[in-house]
C-alpha cells in the first residue's frame, strides 16, 4: 500500500503492508508502536512477506515507468 504519511511535516509517502496502514488509521495514537497491537510473530511474518515482495514491486515500477535495465 502506498500512502501519504499523515504525521509527516512534508509530503512523505510510505510503502507498507495494508495491515500496517490500517493500524495507523485506526490506532493513530499508537502509530509508533505497532508491536503492541500485533503479536510479535505476526509482525515478523508481515515484515518477511513485505521484504519478499520488494523484487515484484521493483519489477512493477520498472514496467510502469518504462525503465530500461
Amino acid at each position: 500500500m502506498l500512502y501519504r504519511y499523515e504525521f509527516s511535516r512534508k509530503d512523505n509517502y510510505i510503502i507498507a503492508p495494508l495491515i500496517l496502514y490500517e493500524i495507523e488509521r485506526n490506532y493513530s495514537e499508537n502509530v509508533q508502536n505497532e508491536k503492541k497491537i500485533i503479536p510479535k510473530d505476526e509482525y515478523e511474518s508481515i515484515c518477511e512477506n513485505a521484504i519478499r515482495d520488494i523484487p515484484k514491486l521493483a519489477e512493477y515500477i520498472q514496467k510502469y515507468f518504462n525503465i530500461k535495465d
